[in-house]
């Protein structure tokens, strides 16, 4: 072989050498990987839907709040209508006294103050019984029955809402004290005699301010027995009388219950 050609083998091999070296020297493209990021795992809980232990808790507690808001409602109702029997009181010594005052004027005896109970006295010739009730003793006895409910002693309640009212039979408590017998009789979900008690201030106290919600119990009271159409009767009667109040609009959704 020839040196010229020996060199041009020699240039060619450098060459390629050189060639291959660049190509093999190339940086490798590496592709970038996401950020992983690790997320809490959402566990699925599945609740029973017949939870009839549960169902019944939230019933007892939605019937204990409806109870301590009758209990509220009742004493709110109670504090007025003291407010306003203290209110009569007052009038009332204020023309006794005036009265009074009057015939010491005129020469006539003065009535003497009462102290007992029950007193006699002679006035225009002719004897007169006068009954005088100790207004602090009758509601004491009222708000001792009261307190007895609140205590959840339901039958003592009773007895002596019944006491009261032989004790007091004129009392201006009296209604109150049926209304609040029949609220206990359905506690005790004794319709019947709930129904009686309701009934009382139907028909003995028709313009007394109880007269509402005892004839929306009154229905609530037929309801509970079956007879629905006499509960239909009093609830329509609270709606149409009663309107635009608290007892019309609880009436009326006891009637769409009962018609669904």
């Amino acid at each position: 072989m020839k040196p010229t050609n020996i060199g041009s083998w020699f240039i060619t091999l450098s060459a390629a050498l050189v060639g291959s070296t660049f190509v093999m020297a190339e940086p490798e493209i590496i592709e970038s990987q996401p950020d992983v990021i690790n997320e809490p795992e959402v566990k699925v809980v599945q609740v029973p839907v017949n939870n009839s232990q549960g169902m019944a808790e939230l019933l007892f507690q939605q019937q204990q709040m409806q109870q301590e808001m009758m209990d509220l409602r009742g004493q709110v109702e109670e504090l007025l209508f003291q407010i306003q029997q203290l209110k009569r009181e007052s009038k009332d010594r204020y023309i006794d006294l005036d009265r009074r005052i009057s015939e010491s004027v005129q020469g006539v005896n003065q009535t003497p103050s009462p102290s007992t109970s029950t007193s006699e006295q002679t006035a225009t010739g002719s004897n007169t019984q006068v009954v005088v009730v100790d207004q602090a003793a009758e509601r004491t006895e009222y708000n001792q029955a009261k307190n007895l409910i609140r205590d959840k002693k339901y039958a003592e309640s009773i007895e002596a809402f019944k006491d009261f009212i032989a004790d007091y039979p004129e009392s201006s408590y009296v209604p109150n004290a049926w209304y609040w017998m029949g609220e206990v009789y359905l506690v005790l979900r004794e319709f019947d005699n709930g129904k009686a008690a309701f009934l009382k201030i139907y028909r003995d106290y028709p313009e007394h301010q109880k007269i509402a919600d005892a004839t929306f119990k009154l229905g609530i009271a037929h309801n509970a027995v079956g007879d629905k159409e006499r509960s239909r009767q009093y609830l329509q009667e609270v709606v149409e009388n009663y309107k635009d109040t608290q007892t019309a609009r609880r009436a009326q959704a006891a009637l769409d219950k009962m018609n669904q």
